[in-house]
């Protein structure tokens, strides 16, 4: 079995997120303390995220990890 992870989708929720929250990419990077560049690559799926990151913006934006994370599963 194999896990794959979709960073643009990833990314793309970081970013709904983000701006339903008002913040910009400055006032995240401060607020969850990940590097502005990090959260740059992150949103643009050129990155994949820490779990260790996801868990603090799940945390941030009070949402389940399950919501915020998307993959698939292959068999």
């Amino acid at each position: 079995m194999r896990v794959i992870i979709n960073n643009k989708e990833i990314g793309n929720n970081i970013r709904i997120l983000r701006e339903q929250n008002n913040k910009s990419i400055d006032e995240l990077s401060l607020l969850a303390g990940i590097a502005k560049n990090n959260l740059i690559n992150y949103e643009s799926g050129k990155r994949q995220i820490s779990i260790k990151e996801a868990i603090i913006l799940c945390s941030l934006f009070n949402v389940k990890i399950d919501d915020f994370v998307s993959y698939q599963v292959i068999k």
